[in-house]
């Protein structure tokens, strides 16, 4: 199964203190709108994956990963990274900015859940690519000029999600 996902905005780097936290949190919920479009077109998604035994309960939220090793699955990430400096250039720390946007498409640890934080309006279940970040079994990462920025922090990044099967067995016979 193959699809794409896409992020436009900041993208810290994951080092330091601060609102890291929260900034994977907001991350999340960008990705999780566009997962929950994909369980509504994805029958075998919706059918197979939206169960309540595949939920996982972190504080407030309950979390329902696509890729997870229940259903005997990885994925493999291959990330287009534009950004507003000319190629060559670097602003920013590259490696921990994936880092966070790696992190942000994951189910986060009870600590990485911001404090007070609950499920908004549609976010029962809590969509997330990952159950873990171990379950991706290969990443690219290409950088290149983002020339429609708004701010010089803004950023467009395109994953394309090959998910496959390390498996086979009736919980992901569909998984193409």
């Amino acid at each position: 199964m193959k699809f794409r996902l896409y992020y436009r905005g900041k993208l810290k780097s994951n080092q330091g203190k601060g609102d890291k936290i929260k900034h994977k949190q907001e991350i999340r919920r960008y990705f999780h709108f566009q997962l929950s479009r994909l369980l509504s077109i994805d029958k075998f998604l919706r059918d197979n994956i939206n169960q309540p035994s595949f939920l996982i309960k972190r504080c407030s939220f309950n979390y329902l990963p696509i890729v997870c090793s229940e259903f005997s699955t990885i994925s493999e990430l291959n990330i287009l990274f534009l950004r507003p400096e000319k190629p060559g250039n670097v602003f920013g720390d590259i490696d921990n900015r994936i880092k966070t946007l790696i992190d942000s498409l994951r189910i986060p640890k009870n600590s990485e859940i911001p404090k007070g934080d609950s499920p908004k309006e549609n976010e029962n279940p809590f969509y997330c690519l990952l159950e873990d970040d171990s379950l991706v079994s290969r990443f690219s990462v290409s950088t290149d000029h983002f020339l429609d920025w708004k701010d010089e922090y803004e950023v467009l990044v395109i994953i394309t999600v090959n998910v496959k099967k390390t498996k086979s067995d009736i919980s992901n016979a569909d998984f193409v």
